[in-house]
């Protein structure tokens, strides 16, 4: 019996149209939710520029069901087969499969070619399109990422931290970026604190790593200096690089490729470097999670049958595992994204566990 016969290519795009079934349900649902919180301010925006409301209502629709798929695909991905191997089962298509010969480990080649056409699309999603929908919403200012990624300035204090040296100020994140009420620590490693800058504005030049201080005091703590001495505008370097300053405070898996391979320049260790990395290694691998939850969701779907009998405490117990494997990658990237373990570990350790759980459920099975 051939792998990719007749039977295999018919489930695959059983897999893949049960899937889309449920993305486009998911994307109804969160639409509705985000509609109902920013309807009256695109209607506003919309009057206020004078233009039809399609004219801003349909590509910020367009924007928004980008982010929500790259959210929600994998969760479709999982319930899509599942569902889908569910009801083969009912038809007594993989009895029928089995009795002819075919072990559980063959009736698995179904997603590779779904694997292969849903991970594309998931891989163009998450480095090509949200990045450029991103854009687009800060550009016509509405919505939530319009609002929390716009240029502006942050009323609060950040920190960046470099080993010995701290950098502490208001950041303005935009075109060019900046720093204003800022203190520069160094010797933070060190017995006794070395010096301390402090200026009124902190801009970066054309040279990397070099910036320029503005209304600069100084402090040397080391020499007994207690009192701070005027110093005229200088150029300082320092470990800080003005796309951390530009990007401040944008996780790296909302970046496009460029900005991300700045960034991974960045001091080891700082926050900026943490959040590109694991952007990196998140679209390196992006490809293999639709194999990864496809191969759980139909291990799962058959441990919810006794024989031909359906078993329906059984059938939930499985989706409910299977939705909190999904559950579980989202939580240990985040884990990565806050740099609680490294990136490698955060983007490879779920997808292996779940693979593991497919081999054990598969090997039970056959």
């Amino acid at each position: 019996m051939s792998l990719f016969g007749l039977s295999a290519r018919r489930t695959a795009l059983d897999y893949l149209l049960i899937t889309a079934l449920f993305a486009f349900l998911l994307l109804a649902i969160a639409w509705s939710i985000d509609l109902a919180r920013h309807f009256q301010h695109l209607r506003r925006a919309a009057e206020f520029r004078q233009v039809p409301l399609s004219e801003i209502l349909l590509p910020y629709l367009f924007y928004r069901a980008v982010d929500i798929l790259v959210r929600l695909l994998p969760v479709a991905c999982f319930f899509g087969v599942f569902c889908a191997e569910v009801l083969r089962r009912m038809r007594l298509e993989t009895v029928i499969l089995m009795g002819a010969g075919l072990s559980p480990f063959k009736m698995l080649a179904p997603i590779l070619v779904y694997g292969v056409v849903v991970g594309a699309v998931l891989w163009q999603l998450e480095e090509r399109l949200r990045p450029y929908v991103i854009i687009q919403q800060i550009e016509l200012g509405e919505g939530a990422y319009g609002k929390r990624f716009s240029p502006r300035w942050f009323p609060f204090d950040s920190w960046f931290l470099y080993g010995d040296v701290a950098v502490r100020g208001k950041v303005f994140r935009g075109e060019p970026p900046a720093m204003r009420d800022v203190l520069i620590f160094r010797g933070l490693q060190d017995e006794q604190l070395g010096t301390i800058h402090a200026a009124e504005r902190l801009d970066p030049t054309d040279v990397p790593g070099q910036w320029r201080l503005s209304g600069v005091k100084l402090w040397n703590p080391r020499e007994g200096q207690n009192t701070s001495v005027d110093l005229p505008d200088q150029l300082i370097e320092l470990p800080l690089i003005r796309e951390e300053l530009r990007y401040h405070e944008i996780q790296g898996f909302y970046l496009a490729n460029a900005p991300l391979a700045a960034l991974s320049q960045a001091h080891p260790g700082s926050a900026a470097r943490i959040s590109a990395d694991m952007a990196t290694w998140r679209r390196g691998l992006i490809f293999v999670t639709p194999f990864v939850l496809a191969g759980l969701a139909i291990s799962l779907a058959r441990f919810g049958f006794s024989g031909r009998l359906l078993r329906p405490i059984r059938m939930i117990a499985a989706a409910g595992a299977g939705y909190i494997g999904v559950v579980s990658i989202k939580v240990i990237y985040s884990m990565g994204e806050t740099g609680g373990i490294s990136p490698a570990t955060a983007t490879l350790l779920p997808l292996v566990l779940l693979m593991g759980v497919t081999a054990v459920l598969t090997y039970r099975a056959s």
